[in-house]
């Protein structure tokens, strides 16, 4: 199915997982509006993807340029949007960059102003373009807000802000559908995971440190998807006819590939996020410390799903 006519935003898509969103609609047909803050720069990557992408220079932390941008895309459109990819994150090279070493601290050695790093164009930046997009959508009784988050809402990576961050993340479009119920609109959140980014390759796989995190992120990335890959996922929810269904829920990118048969860009099947071998070595991820046996189990040993959202529902359960 094609996406010739669809409306859509990624923020924060000059490159990383945004530009694999935009590249992804833009191929299947869609209009794809694309945020940064250097004009140079996307423009570049609209013109490196092709199709109709529309380069706005955005700074996600300026409430009224995001507002300014939300009026271009009505007036281009006749108020059309939609999919909103809430995707624009400024935080990377302080959670794993050279700048890292302050986020490793415990929380009370931080500077406190980590929180607005962290969360200011990320958590903070995406509630506002909810806002504004929902602003076009409801209107029109149809539209997609995707939030781009990360499995540190349901457990403990990088540091505090980056956790709870990301736990509003989910939460905020959980509640979006509560509000939007009746509208014609969904909001829901989706996890990646491991996503070779090229702020990731030039961060964590290509460096050479003795940091227990760049070593235990190293583990985890060197198998990562590509952000095509992640893009792909994106475009499918824009064409999946049970929308509803996923609806103010958290969802994997890996069973949005299982039920849509998505593959890598290379053709490969990406391993399921549901594979024992890998769910082993993210719990001990942390301790650095992979138990002997994990070599043995093959890849494709997948734990059911029924059984991998109860253990998913116990080690998020606060209560």
């Amino acid at each position: 199915m094609s996406l010739a006519g669809r409306i859509t935003l990624v923020t924060g898509a000059s490159r990383g997982i945004g530009r694999g969103c935009a590249k992804a609609l833009a191929n299947q047909g869609a209009t794809v509006y694309i945020t940064g803050r250097k004009l140079e720069t996307l423009s570049k990557t609209a013109q490196e993807i092709g199709g109709d992408v529309i380069p706005v220079v955005c700074d996600h932390s300026d409430d009224n340029q995001v507002e300014n941008l939300f009026k271009q895309i009505d007036s281009d459109n006749s108020g059309r949007l939609d999919m909103i990819v809430n995707n624009c994150y400024a935080a990377v090279t302080t959670l794993l960059g050279k700048e890292s070493s302050q986020a490793v601290d415990k929380f009370w050695e931080q500077p406190p102003q980590i929180w607005d790093t962290v969360n200011n164009v990320g958590l903070r930046a995406n509630y506002i373009a909810s806002v504004f997009a929902a602003r076009l959508m409801v209107p029109r009784g149809a539209g997609l807000i995707v939030n781009m988050s990360s499995p540190g809402g349901l457990t403990y990576l990088f540091n505090t802000a980056y956790g709870v961050g990301k736990a509003a993340q989910d939460r905020m479009a959980q509640d979006f559908n509560v509000e939007l119920r009746g509208t014609g609109v969904q909001a829901l959140s989706i996890w990646p995971g491991a996503v070779k980014t090229e702020l990731i390759v030039e961060n964590v796989l290509e460096v050479e440190s003795d940091s227990k995190l760049i070593t235990n992120a190293k583990k985890g990335f060197e198998k990562g998807q590509s952000t095509e890959w992640v893009g792909k996922t994106v475009a499918a929810l824009l064409k999946d006819p049970n929308i509803d269904s996923k609806a103010g829920r958290v969802i994997w990118c890996h069973d949005i590939a299982d039920e849509f048969d998505i593959k890598e860009v290379d053709g490969s099947n990406v391993t399921s996020i549901r594979s024992l071998k890998n769910s082993i070595a993210a719990a001990n991820m942390q301790s650095g410390v992979m138990p002997w046996y994990l070599p043995f189990i093959p890849e494709t040993l997948l734990i059911p799903s029924w059984l991998f959202k109860i253990g998913l529902w116990i080690r998020g359960n606060k209560f």
